[in-house]
């Protein structure tokens, strides 16, 4: 199973090439996730978004999911 940071930077690289569905899915798996929702389909930018508030709350759920993952095997 892919890290879910690695989801992450696949994710923000596909956001970055212009494709925003295999983007938005990348990141719904990132955060432990099967399919993308509209609310994560239309935030990409404020996900990706350094400045973000939804930007740090994301990356603290992808951590999350890691250390879960990690227990879990």
């Amino acid at each position: 199973m892919t890290h879910p940071i690695d989801q992450y930077l696949e994710a923000l690289e596909s956001y970055r090439g212009g494709q925003v569905p295999d983007s938005a899915t990348r990141v719904t798996q990132a955060l432990g996730g099967d399919e993308a929702t509209e609310p994560i389909k239309s935030s990409l930018d404020k996900i990706f978004d350094r400045g973000s508030i939804l930007h740090s709350e994301i990356l603290g759920v992808i951590i999350a999911e890691a250390k879960r993952r990690e227990r879990n095997g």
